[in-house]
């Protein structure tokens, strides 16, 4: 097998995101996300900012469940994926922006945010998480559904540790190499990627990440402080039991309002 290695791009993630994970799981998470934005009185028509949207999944299924969508994201590349991916589903009309989630401005104010799948773990210092709920407070309108996922312990110290997988879709393999910092609480994340190419050779990528965990007393005192109220921490198992391959005990969910 002939290789070509690139190594170094922080866009490279970006074009093998989807592979990696479970639409179907997108979907049992999306089901309890309208469901929770229902029963805080968000309905189909208000404003829903999707923050760290990735390549879009969230974003087309809420614009899809009749929400007005705008969708943040750092990563011009995941914002490409994601533009990409609406309007091959026939949707020309969700804003994308590419901004910082630790210091973002909107248009006009946003009836419910959402922030899924380990992206405030992306953060890592404690001023980052409490500069970013206090950005998110501002954009949302009086009594504003912030939903968002953190990472639990267990899934960096005993799920991740330093241990390493690989996962193959198609004509793409991944290796995934860990390695965690009980001290610091920090998760490195090496991975790489092989993708092969119509000629039969291989090109290889590499992406390097970190994520941070944060306890639970830290993530309310940081809402309760940016002015949220009514804070529920709901575990991964309530919100994923009815799906039968997710993996629980990895992921809290939190639901809050804006005071």
């Amino acid at each position: 097998m002939s290789v070509k290695r690139n190594t170094g791009s922080t866009g490279v993630f970006a074009g093998f995101y989807d592979a990696l994970n479970d639409r179907e799981y997108y979907s049992v998470y999306a089901d309890f996300i309208l469901r929770t934005l229902k029963d805080r009185g968000v309905s189909p028509g208000s404003h829903v900012l999707d923050l760290a949207c990735g390549t879009g999944e969230m974003s087309v299924i809420l614009k899809k469940s009749g929400y007005r969508v705008c969708a943040l994201d750092i990563s011009s590349e995941m914002l490409t994926e994601a533009s990409t991916k609406a309007y091959s589903e026939g949707i020309d009309d969700i804003l994308f922006t590419c901004q910082d989630m630790r210091d973002f401005s909107l248009y006009s104010k946003t009836d419910a945010v959402v922030c899924i799948y380990d992206s405030l773990n992306h953060l890592m210092s404690r001023g980052d998480i409490v500069s970013a709920f206090s950005h998110i407070n501002a954009a949302m309108s009086e009594k504003g559904c912030f939903i968002f996922d953190m990472s639990t312990k267990h899934r960096y110290a005993d799920v991740y540790a330093d241990n390493t997988f690989t996962v193959e879709d198609g004509d793409v393999f991944c290796v995934w190499e860990n390695a965690f910092d009980e001290k610091r609480n920090v998760c490195d994340f090496l991975l790489t990627f092989f993708k092969e190419r119509p000629d039969g050779l291989y090109e290889r990528y590499e992406e390097r990440q970190k994520q941070k965990y944060y306890p639970e007393n830290f993530i309310i005192k940081a809402l309760t402080d940016a002015g949220f109220i009514n804070v529920v921490k709901i575990s991964d198992t309530d919100v994923f039991g009815s799906y039968p391959d997710a993996e629980v005990g990895i992921r809290d969910v939190y639901v809050a309002e804006k005071a």
